[in-house]
């Protein structure tokens, strides 16, 4: 529920990214959700999502390293 105090679906997500890469220790993350259900779960749609990585990755926050895995920089 604290992803969705955020207000900006952006933050929300990159929130999520790092509590993720905290738990594992690493940089370097494995999303457990597939995109729809990270979507409904930050409670925004999956093509929200999918703009919101984009948008990550060309700001140069995130990093993708393939289907699933993430590198935040």
């Amino acid at each position: 529920m604290a992803y969705l105090s955020l207000s900006r679906t952006e933050d929300r997500l990159y929130s999520y990214l790092s509590d993720l890469a905290l738990a594992e220790g690493s940089d370097t993350i494995t999303l457990p959700l597939a995109l729809k259900d990270l979507a409904a779960y930050l409670g925004t749609t999956p093509e929200t999502i999918s703009r919101m990585f984009a948008k990550l990755i060309k700001k140069e926050q995130v990093k993708k390293r393939d289907a699933s895995r993430y590198q935040l920089l």
